[in-house]
C-alpha cells in the first residue's frame, strides 16, 4: 500500500491565503491522480485532526471500496469468463466507516 504523506505547514498568515487547517492540497492532488491512474493502493495518512483528519479519512474509504471492487471484479470476470461459471456475482460488502461499525 502507497501512503502520500501530508505536510503538516505552519499556520499562515492573513495574507498568505493558506488553508487554516494546514491541508496540503498538493499531496491530495497527487493521491487524487494516483487513484484516478488506476492505483488503488495509494492511502493519505490518518490520525490527524480537523478537516485534515476528515478528507484523510474519506478518502482512504474510497480508495478502499475502489480496491475491494476492482479485486472483485477480477475474481467474477475470472469465475464468469474464463470458467464459465455464471451463478457468480459481485460482493463488495461494507468498506470504511460501515466495515469498521460491524
Amino acid at each position: 500500500m502507497r501512503t502520500i504523506q501530508l505536510k503538516h505547514r505552519s499556520p499562515p498568515t492573513a495574507e498568505a491565503g493558506e488553508d487554516p487547517e494546514g491541508l496540503d492540497g498538493s499531496a491530495l492532488l497527487a493521491a487524487l491522480r494516483t487513484m484516478r491512474n488506476g492505483d488503488f493502493r495509494v492511502r493519505m495518512p490518518e490520525g490527524k485532526a480537523g478537516i485534515q483528519g476528515a478528507v484523510a479519512e474519506a478518502f482512504n474509504d474510497i480508495a478502499e471500496l475502489n480496491q475491494r471492487m476492482a479485486q472483485e471484479l477480477r475474481r467474477v470476470t475470472r469465475a464468469v469468463g474464463r470458467e464459465g461459471r455464471i451463478s457468480h456475482r459481485v460482493s463488495i460488502g461494507p468498506a470504511g466507516s460501515w466495515a469498521r461499525n460491524e
